[in-house]
């Protein structure tokens, strides 16, 4: 941690990483994290993703589709750092312009925690598999689908995880923030006093204008509540 103490204001830490950190098996790091934040007051935490298809290989966790940006899980990580009296001030809560999709292993198992077989296709612009930018997901919504066939593009929004799910052409699978999720999600950081909010992806497109829109006001110029975009 100290490295990045000495050279960046800006720490960022998937929620996993985070959990594992302020864990009781890291107790030792704990007082590490605990000096760096009183050598530097204005270091910030940016919580961002977790769920993706590296957790495959994974025993306890397996290939199951699951939203990367879950508010709940979040919220579960977010309560190990006040348990270790890092002050909400201090972190900012990381929002994705882009989502994270499966190729799912049975088109009849739709629901987040289904299993995948592997990543889901490519998009004509990121051109990565499992990987959708905003821009990307809104086409396969205004279209009915990625071209691949089948099951028209429904979206359905998992108000729990603050989240929404895209499932085309039968065994597409995609989780994603829209306006109305990241309302939710600035929403939440409001009520738990968080710093701010830092955008992620924007360059994905879409995700961004969805954003400056919610924020009624022009990215680059701040918003509203300590949010930095």
């Amino acid at each position: 941690l100290e490295p990045y103490v000495d050279f960046l204001n800006i720490m960022t830490y998937d929620i996993r990483t985070l959990a594992f950190f302020f864990s009781p098996l890291y107790k030792a790091k704990q007082s590490k994290a605990k000096q760096s934040k009183a050598k530097q007051s204005k270091a910030k935490l940016m919580i961002v993703e977790k769920d993706g298809t590296w957790d495959a290989p994974i025993p306890s966790l397996g290939p199951h589709a699951l939203a990367h940006t879950n508010l709940t899980e979040i919220n579960q990580a977010l309560e190990l750092l006040w348990r270790n009296n890092i002050n909400p001030h201090r972190i900012n809560l990381g929002l994705a312009f882009y989502g994270r999709s499966f190729t799912l292993e049975d088109p009849q198992c739709t629901q987040p925690g289904c299993r995948y077989r592997d990543a889901g296709r490519a998009g004509p612009c990121t051109n990565t598999a499992g990987v959708l930018s905003a821009t990307e997901i809104q086409g396969i919504l205004a279209s009915g689908g990625g071209g691949g066939g089948g099951m028209r593009a429904r979206q359905t929004l998992d108000v729990a995880a603050a989240v929404q799910i895209v499932v085309w052409d039968q065994d597409q699978w995609v989780s994603w923030d829209d306006e109305v999720t990241l309302g939710l999600k600035v929403e939440f950081a409001n009520r738990r006093c968080l710093g701010g909010t830092m955008a992620d992806g924007e360059e994905e497109g879409g995700g961004a204008v969805a954003w400056g829109g919610w924020m009624g006001t022009d990215l680059g110029t701040g918003g509203r509540n300590g949010t930095t975009v």
